[in-house]
């Protein structure tokens, strides 16, 4: 008895001092409301001139696009083929989902029916193959529009890789027989083809692929009939779909240009 006494007032003592205040008292939580900050946010930026942990951030274009508050023109990184088809391998499992493998805002998600105010964009416009790159690798950082930001998901090299392949897409559906020299057009099969014969490449509308029907058997047994899609064309697998009325089928092949 003498000895479990000093226990059971050791104990008592301990319970005495958990109250109901250690787990209730105030705290910030992110992205709540605060009734301390000014901006009435919990959330916060991190305070001026604080380096990351892995060193710090001096060369503004390589991690914000940005010099002087400019949008960067040339590329902080060297684009090299293992770089562009590193980006090629990134565009196609973060971007070509919404943007389409060939940058043309035609991806699956589009054509399944997803509407908004601005339809998502295409990279083969006169405004974009204008546009300074650092463009690029800011909206996959930060995000524009209904795009949310990447950086969280997609390296800064990786960005700037993907910028580079989104730049080899626009140079690849806007190219000129004149851009190319005998090499690389020997390699195309285009070589002979007058410097002035206009765009190497015809750009082929993307059908789509026809959409699932028939019964489906799910969990338990039940089963769900899929309708046909009212968005792509009825065909069988493998067929091409059948010209409107007056549409000329494009060709097939690869190049376009003029009189060899």
């Amino acid at each position: 008895m003498k000895r479990t006494l000093p226990l059971v007032l050791l104990s008592g003592l301990a319970l005495a001092g958990c109250h109901i205040d250690m787990w209730q008292q105030p705290k910030a939580k992110s992205q709540e409301r605060s009734d301390f900050f000014a901006d009435g946010m919990n959330t916060r930026q991190p305070v001026a001139a604080t380096v990351s942990f892995d060193g710090a951030r001096a060369d503004s274009a390589f991690y914000t696009g940005y010099t002087d508050g400019k949008l960067v023109k040339e590329f902080p990184v060297a684009v090299t083929e293992d770089v562009i088809r590193r980006g090629q391998d990134r565009f196609l499992a973060f971007c070509s989902h919404c943007h389409g493998a060939t940058g043309d805002g035609k991806g699956m998600i589009s054509q399944r029916g997803y509407n908004i105010s601005r339809p998502i964009a295409t990279y083969h416009t006169d405004r974009l193959r204008a546009m300074p790159v650092g463009h690029f690798f800011d909206v996959m950082t930060n995000g524009y529009g209904a795009m949310y930001p990447m950086a969280a998901r997609i390296k800064t090299e990786d960005r700037w890789a993907i910028a580079a392949y989104i730049r080899a897409l626009q140079f690849s559906q806007h190219a000129q027989v004149g851009d190319l020299d005998e090499t690389s057009l020997r390699a195309l099969g285009a070589e002979g083809f007058a410097k002035n014969s206009g765009n190497l490449f015809q750009v082929q509308d993307y059908k789509g692929q026809p959409a699932a029907t028939g019964t489906v058997e799910g969990a338990g047994g039940t089963t769900t009939t899929l309708p046909s899609s009212p968005l792509l064309p009825k065909t069988n697998a493998g067929e091409t779909p059948a010209p409107k009325p007056g549409e000329q089928t494009p060709p097939t092949t690869a190049p376009a240009g003029g009189t060899r």
